[in-house]
C-alpha cells in the first residue's frame, strides 16, 4: 500500500505534459500485451519449423515415405495380393500425406532475419512453392482407380 501511495505521489508531482505521456506509454504498454496475447494465441496452432512436434511429424512421414519405397516395388514386382494389412497401411499413408498438407499451412516460414508466424505469408509461400508437387503425390490414385474398377468392372 505504502509503495503505490508514494508512486502516486510521485505521479502527481510530475506535470501535466509528463503526466499524460505516462499515460499514453501505460495505455501503449498495455495494448502491446493484448497483441502480444493475441498474436500468441494465433501462433499457438503454428509449428515452428525446429519445434519438437514438427521434428516428431516429419519422422511419421519419413518412416512412412520409407515404407513406400519399400511396399511399392515390393508389391509390383511380386503382383502381391492386396491383404486387409497393407490396405489399412496405405490408407493411413495416404490420410497422412493429405495432413502434411495441411501441416505445411501451419508451419512458420522460416526468413533470412528469422520466422513468419502469418498465415497469408505462410500460404502464399506454400502455394507458390511445394503446394502442387504435394497435393499430385498426396492424391489417391489407387483408391479412385479401386472405385472405378469396382463400378464399372476391368478396364480392358
Amino acid at each position: 500500500f505504502f509503495a503505490w501511495k508514494s508512486i502516486l505521489s510521485g505521479i502527481s508531482s510530475l506535470g501535466r505534459q509528463e503526466q499524460v505521456d505516462l499515460h499514453v506509454a501505460g495505455f501503449l504498454k498495455t495494448r502491446a500485451k493484448k497483441i502480444t496475447k493475441r498474436t500468441k494465441q494465433r501462433m499457438r496452432w503454428i509449428l515452428h519449423p525446429m519445434g519438437t512436434r514438427r521434428r516428431r511429424w516429419d519422422a511419421v512421414v519419413s518412416a512412412w515415405t520409407v515404407y513406400l519405397l519399400i511396399m511399392v516395388p515390393t508389391q509390383l514386382a511380386f503382383d502381391l495380393p492386396l491383404s486387409p494389412f497393407l490396405f489399412a497401411a496405405d490408407l493411413v499413408v495416404d490420410v497422412t500425406f493429405v495432413l502434411d498438407i495441411v501441416v505445411q499451412f501451419n508451419t512458420a516460414l522460416k526468413l533470412e532475419d528469422g520466422y513468419s508466424f502469418k498465415r497469408s505469408d505462410i500460404a502464399r509461400h506454400y502455394l507458390s512453392t511445394w503446394f502442387a508437387p504435394d497435393f499430385i503425390a498426396s492424391f489417391p490414385t489407387d483408391r479412385v482407380v479401386m472405385l472405378y474398377a469396382g463400378h464399372r468392372g476391368n478396364f480392358s
